[in-house]
């Protein structure tokens, strides 16, 4: 109960101080992204499909984006394309979690792919999101958007994430699971920061 009301009270501070320092795009952003994460998700789906992470990873997209827009309100290219990575990321993210938890899943009674269709199929198609990131975390060099840090720098660790997962496609186990998740949260981390790095390097 206490997690609650503290969960409530952040949600409507960051609300007003978005709206009230920031601006009025970030202050939607972040009440879209609650409420797809709070209401849509935890609160609907998560007990009624073990599709909801596709629905709820538009969460993740919610919070791209209103950090995006505390700097511009312009969307383009480099805001889809960054939107689109980390929707998939959240996919494969919470794919390899469930398949480490399956039992805890079971006795909870909360259905994901590994509990609905069995650790296989769950595996491969965690892995399957998660190895189409690193032909998409090249694009922005591709179309000139970032530069040769970033390429460097996203290709070093998204050969480590992607034979990670080749791994768990053709060995699907909760262990080979738990090593792509693990995997997983520095991974996203590192792409953003090497994007960083490559602006200023510029």
């Amino acid at each position: 109960e206490k997690a609650l009301y503290a969960g409530i009270f952040l949600v409507i501070m960051g609300l007003i101080i978005s709206a009230v320092w920031v601006n009025i795009v970030v202050m939607l952003f972040i009440a879209s992204g609650s409420a797809i994460y709070i209401i849509v998700y935890t609160m609907w789906l998560k007990r009624e499909t073990p599709l909801s992470i596709v629905i709820g990873g538009f969460a993740g997209i919610c919070a791209l984006l209103a950090g995006w827009s505390t700097v511009t309100t312009t969307f383009s290219l480099s805001s889809l394309l960054f939107s689109i990575f980390v929707y998939l990321w959240t996919i494969g993210h919470f794919g390899g979690l469930a398949i480490k938890i399956q039992d805890d899943s079971e006795r909870a009674n909360i259905p994901t792919l590994s509990t609905v269709y069995g650790e296989k199929m769950a595996s491969k198609c965690t892995a399957l999101s998660n190895m189409a990131l690193f032909p998409l975390s090249i694009i922005p060099y591709l179309l000139g958007i970032l530069n040769e840090a970033y390429l460097f720098i996203s290709l070093i660790i998204g050969a480590i994430v992607l034979t990670a997962n080749i791994k768990l496609y053709f060995s699907p186990t909760a262990q080979n699971a738990w090593t792509v998740f693990k995997l997983s949260s520095p991974y996203l981390a590192i792409v953003y920061l090497a994007s960083v790095v490559d602006i200023l390097v510029k």
